[in-house]
């Protein structure tokens, strides 16, 4: 079947609840689950596609309900285990989901997207994703991602996979792809020999559980800086950052200098706005400033912006 699938479906009963809220899809998770998260590093040295994005930057993926970790993480992928699968006639094993986070160049998120499939199978599903921006405990804004589903060939063929490509900025994309190989099959020796995970067909519990590692997925962090503002009202100097897609760099520093000497420090708050006091009448410069990554590998630099005003 293609199509379009939202992912503001009815959820089952062994999966998270999920909701779109502000053009954001939140999914509550149980508490244990919620406290398993995996944080893959935007920035790191070494890593050219991403020499010019903040060290701070990172995109998360969240365990899934009733699966558990493997292994350690590695920095970039997982492979987790949920429950086991069976069939009437004994036989079975443990269900298992692989994902892998990266970052690439290219021209389109739909293109970023079908360039994260490990395998040609035929799409069957477009599902409609947003990833939530976070910075600290705040959701400072939502970005659309490219999605796909897909099933591999065959009758008694239970294997999908689900994949998402997401814009950052200046043609860069992180993508993350989700692999549902066990369980293989719908049946063992033959239709009444049916394979269930957690009383789900395989098929189902495959299918479901694809499209709701998509919701898993998000960004934390500041992305690169994009624009500062500001303007004086008496000796009150207020204005917005705002980073390189145009969302709110909240709890980042705001400096007012004079020549060199800073004279003011303070916070953006949630919505990105700042507000600082001039000591006097003068020229000042708003300032902000964050570490990124030097260019393969050879150290950090500080990615600064700036906004003249004076002050009257």
């Amino acid at each position: 079947m293609n199509g379009t699938r939202n992912l503001t479906r009815r959820p089952r009963t062994s999966i998270a609840a999920c909701a779109l809220l502000l053009g954001v899809l939140v999914c509550v998770l149980p508490a244990a689950a919620a406290a398993t998260k995996d944080r893959v590093q935007v920035g790191r040295p070494g890593q050219n596609a991403t020499a010019a994005y903040p060290l701070g930057l990172y995109a998360s993926v969240t365990l899934l309900p009733k699966y558990r970790a493997l292994g350690r993480f590695d920095g970039e992928s997982r492979n987790w285990a949920g429950p086991a699968y069976r069939a009437s006639s004994g036989l079975g094993s443990e269900s298992t989901l692989d994902w892998q986070v990266t970052f690439v160049r290219a021209g389109s998120a739909a293109a970023a997207a079908r360039g994260a499939l490990s395998q040609a199978w035929t799409v069957t599903e477009r599902p409609q994703v947003r990833i939530p921006h976070r910075v600290g405990a705040r959701v400072v804004g939502s970005i659309p991602a490219a999605a796909l589903l897909t099933k591999a060939p065959g009758d008694n063929n239970a294997q999908y996979e689900s994949v998402l490509a997401f814009p950052l900025c200046g043609g860069l994309y992180a993508t993350a792809a989700f692999s549902l190989l066990s369980p293989g099959s719908d049946y063992a020796s033959g239709p009444g020999d049916a394979f269930l995970v957690d009383g789900v067909p395989a098929r189902q519990w495959n299918h479901d559980r694809a499209l709701e590692a998509l919701a898993q997925v998000a960004l934390e962090g500041h992305l690169p800086l994009g624009r500062v503002t500001a303007r004086a009202a008496g000796r009150a100097v207020t204005g917005m950052v705002r980073d390189c897609r145009g969302d709110a760099m909240a709890g980042i520093d705001v400096s007012l200098l004079s020549g060199r000497a800073i004279v003011a420090r303070t916070k953006a708050a949630a919505n990105g706005t700042f507000r600082l006091n001039a000591p006097r009448a003068g020229s000042y410069r708003v300032e902000v400033a964050q570490t990124v990554t030097g260019k393969g590998g050879s150290g950090t630099r500080r990615d600064g912006r700036a906004a003249s005003v004076t002050v009257r």
